[in-house]
């Protein structure tokens, strides 16, 4: 919602700015040291070790806040931060690749559901986007990868097979993904 919202600020619609305040805080207050966005934010911690809270389950996460955060003037959110949420998804990508397909929510390793793997390259999509120019050919190139593996022969994506809708939800996310990384691409959402 952020990233909708900075947008229609910017087309001129008439906004509470305290609306967005108070969603760019409740992001904010979802990040932790290390990089890792919590699943929702709770005044008890989940129990450490595989949580969906660490790094290796908050993969998508990373990405949506890092791209809503800078989107909305967060200084916070340097190009070396968006660089560091995307080298830690590329180097535990395994682990989205890991729950894709899994038909149990949230069984795989940290909590990771296959319906995170479409999300998590949209987004990171997105977030390659903020970074400078020159830098996102090659970050655009290794997502393309991950995208095309998964890509079914009817060009078609999927990653949670018990529901009909994630067939669409899945190509709509992909091709999002990928037309992110056109030249001249900026930002599509």
């Amino acid at each position: 919602m952020i990233p909708s919202l900075v947008r229609a600020s910017e087309l001129g619609w008439a906004l509470d700015d305290k609306v967005l305040a108070r969603a760019v805080r409740y992001v904010e207050q979802c990040k932790l040291p290390g990089g890792a966005v919590m699943y929702d934010l709770r005044p008890i911690p989940r129990r450490p070790g595989e949580s969906i809270d660490n790094v290796k389950g908050s993969l998508g996460r990373m990405q949506v806040a890092n791209w809503a955060l800078r989107r909305a003037g967060v200084k916070s959110i340097t190009d070396d931060v968006v660089r560091a949420g995307l080298e830690s998804f590329f180097e535990h990508h395994p682990f989205l690749d890991v729950a894709r397909m899994r038909p149990i929510p949230h069984e795989a390793y940290y909590a990771n559901a296959a319906y995170f793997y479409m999300f998590a390259h949209c987004y990171a999509a997105q977030a390659i986007n903020e970074l400078p120019e020159a830098e996102r050919a090659a970050w655009h190139k290794r997502l393309r990868a991950h995208l095309a593996k998964v890509q079914w022969e009817d060009g078609s994506s999927i990653d949670f097979p018990n529901m009909s809708c994630m067939r669409t939800a899945g190509t709509a996310f992909s091709i999002l993904a990928y037309q992110a990384g056109l030249p001249g691409a900026r930002r599509t959402l």
